[in-house]
C-alpha cells in the first residue's frame, strides 16, 4: 500500500480491503491511534512506551548495517537497497501531521488572548469619555427615566452630544470576541435627538442605534426608591461601571453564567477609577456579589452606591 492509501484508510476516507495483509493492517492501526490523539486539543500526544529504547536500538542497527555495507571499491558506491519501508514513511507522516495540528490550539489561544486585550482597550477608551463627563457633572451619564428612550446604552449618545467620544469610538462598542451579526450594531455614534426621532418611527430602530456588546450601570436607587446616576465621588470605593454584556433573553432577563462575549470564560470589567480588568466571576466583593444583578438579585438599579447592576445596552434602565 502507498502512504496515501494508508492515511486515507486511517482517516476513513477510503474503505479498507476485505482481507488486508498483516503489515498493512498494523500500519493503518498505528496511524489511526496517533490520529485519534489529535481529537484531544489539550495535552500533546504522549510518546509510545519504550520509544526511547526502540529509537536507540534502531539507530544502532542502522549503524551496524552501514558499517557492514560500507563500499570497498569506488564502483560499490551506488546503493543496492532502500534502507526504509513505506510503513515507516506512513508512520512518520502521521507524526508530522500530529505535530503540525498540535500547534492549532496554541495559535487559537493566542488569537483569543489578543482579542481579549482589544476588548479591554475598548472599555478603557469608553472609560475615558465616562470619567471626563463625571469630572464635569459629578456623576456618570444617566438617561431621563421619564423618556421612552431610557435604555442602558443611551450613555453613548449623552457622551457624544458633549463631544467626549471620538467618531472612531463606534468601533470600540463591539467586542472582537463576540459573535458577529451583520448590521446588528450601529456604524456611527448616535445623538440624543436622533434617538428620540428613531423611537417615534420605530422603538426597534432606537434599540439598534444604541446596540453594543457591553453592559452599562443601571444607576442607584435612592431611599425614596427613585433611581439616580452613579456619583463620581464614592469616598474611595471602586465599583464596576461597564463590562462585557451578560447572557440574557429577549425580555431582558439576566441568565446564569459569564458573558457570552468570551465563550463564558469571564468578562472584562471597567471600574469607576478608570482601570479595566479581566474577571473570571460575576462576583466582585461582599457588597457586590453579582455585577449584573443588584443585591436583591434583580436586573434593576443598585440598592446603594457599592452595588452595581450592569444591564445590556438595548434594554431599559428600569423594567416597566
Amino acid at each position: 500500500m502507498t502512504p496515501e492509501q494508508v492515511l486515507e484508510q486511517a482517516l476513513g476516507l477510503e474503505d479498507e480491503p476485505a482481507t488486508p495483509n498483516s503489515l498493512d493492517a498494523l500500519t493503518i492501526a498505528r496511524v489511526r491511534r496517533r490520529l485519534d490523539l489529535l481529537l484531544d486539543d489539550g495535552s500533546p500526544p504522549e510518546p509510545s512506551p519504550g520509544l526511547a529504547a526502540l529509537t536507540i536500538e534502531l539507530v544502532e542497527s542502522q549503524r551496524r548495517m552501514s558499517e557492514a555495507s560500507r563500499p570497498k571499491r569506488w564502483g560499490d558506491l551506488l546503493p543496492t537497497t532502500v534502507p526504509f519501508r513505506w510503513a515507516d514513511v506512513a508512520v512518520a507522516a502521521s507524526l508530522f501531521i500530529a505535530g503540525t495540528l498540535a500547534l492549532i490550539p496554541a495559535n487559537h489561544r493566542s488569537m483569543m488572548q489578543a482579542s481579549q486585550l482589544t476588548c479591554l482597550s475598548n472599555l478603557q477608551q469608553l472609560g475615558t469619555g465616562l470619567n471626563r463627563y463625571a469630572a464635569t457633572h459629578e456623576s456618570y451619564p444617566y438617561p431621563d427615566i421619564e423618556l421612552p428612550i431610557a435604555l442602558n446604552g443611551v450613555y453613548v449618545a449623552i457622551l457624544n452630544d458633549e463631544h467626549l467620544l471620538d467618531p472612531e469610538t463606534a468601533k470600540a462598542l463591539h467586542c472582537p470576541c463576540a459573535a458577529k451579526h451583520e448590521g446588528s450594531h450601529p456604524a456611527t455614534l448616535p445623538h440624543m435627538s436622533e434617538l428620540v426621532d428613531l423611537h417615534r418611527e420605530s422603538p426597534e430602530k432606537c434599540r439598534k442605534a444604541v446596540s453594543s456588546d457591553y453592559a452599562y450601570h443601571r444607576g442607584v436607587q435612592t431611599a425614596q426608591g427613585r433611581p439616580e446616576p452613579v456619583p463620581a465621588r464614592l469616598l474611595g470605593a471602586v465599583v464596576p461601571l461597564l463590562s462585557d454584556q451578560p447572557r440574557h433573553d429577549e425580555k431582558g432577563r439576566i441568565l446564569a453564567g459569564n458573558s457570552p462575549n468570551h465563550g463564558g470564560g469571564g468578562q472584562n470589567v471597567l471600574f469607576t477609577d478608570g482601570h479595566a480588568a479581566w474577571r473570571r466571576l460575576r462576583w466582585i466583593s461582599d457588597q457586590d456579589r453579582d455585577i449584573f444583578l443588584n443585591q436583591h438579585g434583580l436586573a434593576a438599579p443598585g440598592v446603594n452606591n457599592l452595588d452595581s447592576a450592569l444591564g445590556p445596552a438595548v434594554f431599559p434602565v428600569i423594567s416597566r
